[in-house]
Parts: structure tokens; sequence; C-alpha cells
């Protein structure tokens, strides 16, 4: 069984202090909307406020939802390379991150052309032929060109 509690001693123990601006979080006690149907029922009811609405609190709240909304974003773009296949190594795999090989010469200038072609690709310039065909031996770089030009898109929008 349950003791009822006087009003005023329920107010103070659930106020709280806003932890951003210091002040006092003070629960109302107000009638019960019940009384409207039946008068001679005499219920109050404690409304105690979630927040303060400071301008610190708002400015908290803000933080936050920025906070989650760069985790969501950051999410769904790692889906995104999931479902486009860039998993392990392939998913860091970008023009930048191809460099020079000292056991092939030309891999720059592949690279400049592969680049070109994936700029061409976003801007419509390959006159309705847009495909590529990357061909080498072991290592030499084309699963990560193959993989650049994918990022290269899905980072423009495409």
């Amino acid at each position: 069984m349950r003791l009822k509690q006087e009003p005023e001693q329920v107010i103070l123990e659930r106020t709280r202090t806003c932890p951003h601006c210091g002040r006092d979080i003070v629960p109302a006690v107000k009638p019960s909307p019940f009384q409207q149907i039946r008068p001679e029922v005499k219920t109050l009811i404690l409304v105690v406020p979630r927040a303060c609405g400071c301008e610190a609190e708002i400015a908290h709240l803000k933080q936050e939802e920025d906070r989650l909304n760069q985790e969501a974003a950051a999410h769904e773009w790692q889906d995104a390379l999931r479902r486009a296949g860039l998993v392990g190594w392939l998913a860091e795999a970008t023009f930048d991150t191809y460099t020079a090989r000292s056991d092939w010469a030309d891999a720059m200038h592949v690279k400049g052309r592969v680049k070109g072609y994936a700029y061409a690709l976003t801007n419509g310039g390959l006159n309705g032929q847009p495909w590529l065909m990357l061909h080498g031996g072991y290592g030499t770089g084309k699963s990560h060109l193959a993989a650049a030009v994918v990022r290269y898109l899905m980072e423009s929008g495409q």
C-alpha cells in the first residue's frame, strides 16, 4: 500500500537542476482533466517538465542532433560502399591513394587516363560509350583504379 504524499513534498522530491544552466526544473501540480467529467473527484496530477528550455540546452540538443546525423550519414556511406562491392581495402581505394610504382613507369599515365574517363563519365563526354576496360598483369592496380572510379561516381552523387 502506497502512502499519499502532500503535493509540496512530491514537488521537492521531483525538482531537478538543469545540467546546462543550473536553474531548477520544478514540476507543477494541476487538477486532473477527469474533474470535468466527475467534479466530485478532487484528484491532482504531477506534471514534470522534461526539459528546461534554456539556450544552453537548446544548443546542446542541436549539437547532439548534428552528431547523430553525422553518425547516420557515415553509416549510410559505409553501407553504400558495401553495396557497391567496395569492401576491405577497396573501400579506401581512390585516385589519390593510387601511387607511382617503381616497377611500372606508365602507372601514373594510366591513372590519368582512368581519372579522365571518370570525369568524362560524370559530364556525359563519352559519346554513349560508357565502358571501361582495364587489363594488365597481377598487381598493376586494375582493381584499385576500378574501385576509384566507382568511389568517384558515388562521391559525385551518381
